[in-house]
């Protein structure tokens, strides 16, 4: 049985090490560990690590970061907590007291950024009111980007019937590069999200996403007017600050996480179709042609 007071001692000469207010924040990790483990004080805590061992350390420690990451803290705090802990342990084998190393990473920017963002995306697209003209249209959008991984003068410089096909499931963008376009298969929501839209826009050739501004109504969308009058008003009705270039960025995260999660081959990896999330079907060889420009104007 391991002494108390030995540990009381180790926690002491380690914040001993420590300034001021770095001793008063890690007293308060440790405290917050201790909790966590439902121990009354954080010498409770190091008892038990020290007297279970490297395997039963790992597994709590790893359960207590699962847990501080899901409580909204922010990343500095998460990571402040976790670097006190592993800290400690550090100083526990230095002095002799173990003879094995804790491995417990910080949590990386992106990891922190994909839990709040995921469900963040999810309430963006479905929080388009879908009971006007102005909102098929805004809702096709949203999908195009997200789905398709387009950037915002992509989106508005499609025109129709020229790069999109309904019935083959296609969008056909400009390739700088040659003559050829690129082809992009069209997953079934994003493929019924243009659908509806095209029921209401009509089959006039032209423009594929048009302005509804009163001043410009009818004339093709710019990519200002996407960014301020679709993405940013319906991002901040729900309390967050998404951009067309952030919603994008986001939806390549979450198909290469897809990719990685399912040991998927890249030209697999979009025509792999979740419930929550959908990506488009490239193959390598067309990802590596992205096109950098359309040569469309009024962006």
């Amino acid at each position: 049985m391991v002494d108390h007071s030995v540990q009381k001692s180790l926690l002491d000469s380690f914040l001993k090490t420590k300034s001021y207010r770095t001793r008063k924040a890690y007293l308060q990790d440790f405290t917050d560990l201790a909790n966590f483990m439902d121990l009354p004080r954080p010498e409770s805590a190091l008892m038990v690590f020290l007297a279970e061992g490297p395997k039963y350390t790992h597994e709590r420690i790893g359960k207590y970061r699962q847990f501080v990451e899901q409580r909204g803290l922010s990343l500095s705090t998460i990571n402040r907590k976790l670097s006190a802990i592993r800290a400690i342990f550090v100083f526990a084998k230095e002095i002799g007291r173990i003879d094995w190393d804790l491995v417990l990473p910080n949590v990386r920017q992106s990891s922190k950024r994909e839990r709040n963002e995921l469900p963040a995306v999810r309430r963006l697209i479905s929080s388009v009111d879908r009971t006007s003209s102005k909102g098929y249209r805004d809702f096709a959008i949203l999908r195009v980007i997200f789905d398709l991984a387009l950037r915002r003068k992509e989106v508005v410089a499609l025109n129709y019937p020229e790069h999109l096909d309904l019935s083959l499931g296609f969008l056909f963008l400009p390739n700088p590069r040659s003559n050829e376009s690129i082809l992009v298969e069209l997953p079934e929501q994003t493929k019924i999200a243009l659908s509806e839209w095209l029921a209401i826009r009509g089959s006039k050739k032209g423009p594929l996403f048009i302005n509804y501004d009163p001043a410009r109504k009818g004339a093709r969308l710019t990519g200002r007017s996407l960014d301020r009058n679709v993405v940013k008003p319906l991002t901040y009705l729900i309390g967050l600050h998404l951009s067309p270039d952030r919603l994008r960025t986001f939806g390549i995260e979450q198909a290469l996480k897809l990719a990685r999660e399912k040991s998927l081959h890249l030209e697999d990896v979009l025509s792999s179709v979740q419930e929550d999330v959908t990506f488009s079907s490239l193959s390598p060889k067309e990802k590596t042609n992205d096109p950098k420009k359309s040569g469309q104007k009024g962006f």
